[in-house]
């Protein structure tokens, strides 16, 4: 069974209780407003889908007030989806049939709020590109584990036909993380990839166990290139490959880049 849930996606609608479960002034909100440093123009974004509702000034940064109700819309609409995804728990336990159900839980994307300047997604940062994703496999390793391995939402189909024993596509991309539930400290893949279209350019990101690196390109010349370093700058404030000083590691991460990009 597959279900999907829209929020916490926009619009931030959900009833009043959950509203109730925060206090608006003690949420946290992000402290890098801007964008970042050294970043390419192409890069940049500010509010996109937001802009679609009627108090938000289009072109104008978001007042405080704004940006407080916005955040304590989406913590309303996760802990909503959260009461729903109680409810199909429930109704397995119910049947039944919840010591022998596979269950994965994952999203599309994530998202900025405010982070560098962007309330949307539509960027190649940590946060747009950094997902959710919870796995119970019965008889597969122990609750509570979580692993810093760097997975893909193309190994999510892998996954579930290894865990029913039933053969993977041949044009499946992705790989069966079984292996890893087993056993979260092992070695794994070595990037994670994403990418992102504005119209005839793409980037191309790679994510090591270190960097966020991409590559933005026309075809099969490269236009621009972002580096952020998500050990020593977390938040990704700091675009590295505008710094000459870093040619040489922005040479060897693009090597790796192409080595590792699907083909």
């Amino acid at each position: 069974m597959m279900t999907g849930f829209r929020h916490p996606h926009l619009p931030w609608c959900a009833p009043k209780k959950y509203w109730n479960l925060y206090d608006r002034a003690k949420l946290p909100i992000a402290d890098n407003q801007y964008y970042p440093k050294g970043a390419p123009p192409i890069a940049l974004k500010q509010f996109g889908e937001l802009f679609g509702y009627s108090d938000i000034p289009e072109g104008k940064p978001l007042t405080m007030a704004l940006i407080r109700q916005s955040m304590h819309g989406y913590y309303a609409s996760v802990s909503y989806v959260d009461a729903q995804f109680g409810r199909l728990i429930a109704a397995l336990k119910k049947a039944e049939v919840y010591d022998n159900t596979i269950i994965l839980v994952i999203g599309d994307n994530g998202y900025q709020h405010g982070n560098n300047g962007v309330w949307t997604k539509g960027v190649c940062w940590e946060s747009t590109n950094r997902i959710a994703m919870l796995m119970r496999v019965p008889g597969h390793g122990s609750k509570g584990v979580r692993t810093q391995a760097l997975v893909e939402l193309l190994d999510v189909y892998p996954t579930i036909c290894d865990a029913v024993g039933v053969a993977t596509p041949k044009q499946c991309e992705g790989k069966s993380l079984l292996p890893l539930l087993r056993n979260p400290n092992r070695k794994w893949s070595e990037v994670a990839c994403s990418q992102f279209r504005k119209g005839a350019i793409i980037a191309r990101s790679i994510r090591t166990d270190r960097y966020r690196f991409t590559l933005w390109q026309k075809g099969k010349q490269t236009i621009d290139v972002e580096l952020y370093d998500q050990d020593k700058d977390p938040q990704g404030n700091i675009n590295l490959a505008a710094s000459p000083e870093n040619n040489a590691l922005v040479e060897r991460l693009t090597k790796l880049h192409w080595e590792k990009w699907p083909k």
